[in-house]
């Protein structure tokens, strides 16, 4: 039974042999982009980067691996040409679950698109899948309904609050008034 890889475990060993050297976001995105096609390549690649750091021949090891990897892979592929990784998959699952629970909230497309593929969001690093942009775009366009229906529904129970509070307030006030002055 084969044991399958995880990019955080990757990652984490790289960071540990990097001397605690972390990627930045960017850098990272387009290692992990490569690793879901190619992670044999990717980690070929950090054990070259690994034998260079720790010969002093570079001092930003994951840069340097950046660069060893475009410039041996080739441009970044679209993500959305590769075919997808379990990872991917389930990420796309909690992403899909997550905007039908809390979709209808966002006041428009664009906010819900980037809370799911901005810096922070789960599908980060499918940011350049457009179709898969696309499917959440529509996704969003389908549960909005209910959120304008929920908003109308809140905004009558408020009204209707006010009313009732006014009528309240006007029926102390009127009763109250009588009382000051019974001869009116």
């Amino acid at each position: 039974m084969s044991e399958s890889i995880h990019w955080h475990d990757v990652r984490l060993r790289a960071v540990e042999l990097f001397d605690g050297q972390v990627p930045p976001e960017a850098v990272e995105r387009v290692i992990v982009e490569v690793w879901q096609r190619q992670p044999a390549f990717v980690e070929e690649k950090i054990a070259g980067a690994v034998s260079d750091f720790e010969a002093g021949r570079i001092h930003t090891p994951w840069l340097a691996l950046k660069a060893r990897i475009e410039k041996d892979a080739g441009p970044v592929i679209d993500a959305s040409v590769a075919a997808p990784t379990s990872e991917k998959v389930k990420a796309v699952e909690r992403a899909r679950a997550y905007a039908k629970r809390v979709g209808y909230h966002f006041p428009s497309e664009a906010e819900l698109v980037d809370e799911l593929f901005g810096d922070r969001g789960m599908l980060r690093f499918w940011a350049t899948d457009e179709p898969l942009e696309e499917e959440f775009r529509e996704l969003y366009r389908t549960v909005r309904p209910v959120g304008l229906r929920l908003d109308e529904e809140a905004e009558a129970r408020g009204r209707a609050w006010a009313a009732s509070r006014d009528a309240r307030l006007a029926e102390k006030t009127g009763a109250a008034a009588m009382e000051a002055n019974p001869f009116s």
